[in-house]
């Protein structure tokens, strides 16, 4: 990230991935992933300067329905199990109950699934 901050800074001084100095904003984020992608053999994203880069043959409408159906199977998941280790986070909803979860994740996978092919 740093190496990548200097370059940004290059471009823009006023140049920031962490406005706060400790949590990423959306173009940090999108470094750390990046970066991870590369490592995990996705050798595309080593040079994309953003996801959508990444399959190029997609509508980005595409693209954000295929995120959000991640992201939905990932929270109904992350809850339940947040549920069954019985953790205690106030501010977190309460997640279903692991079996239901898991049918539920199932099916958002099938669909994931569908809009990757």
């Amino acid at each position: 990230m740093k190496k990548a901050l200097e370059e940004a800074k290059k471009k823009n001084p006023d140049a920031t991935f962490a406005s706060d100095g400790v949590h990423p904003n959306s173009q940090g984020h999108w470094i750390i992933c990046r970066n991870m992608l590369t490592y995990f053999g996705l050798k595309k994203a080593k040079n994309a300067e953003v996801w959508t880069e990444l399959y190029p043959n997609r509508s980005v409408s595409n693209l954000l329905l295929l995120f959000q159906k991640i992201q939905t199977r990932h929270n109904i998941l992350k809850n339940a199990w947040l549920r069954a280790t019985q953790h205690t986070r106030p501010e977190m909803p309460e997640g279903l109950p692991m079996d239901e979860a898991l049918t539920k994740a199932k099916a958002l996978q099938a669909e994931i699934d569908s809009l990757l092919r």
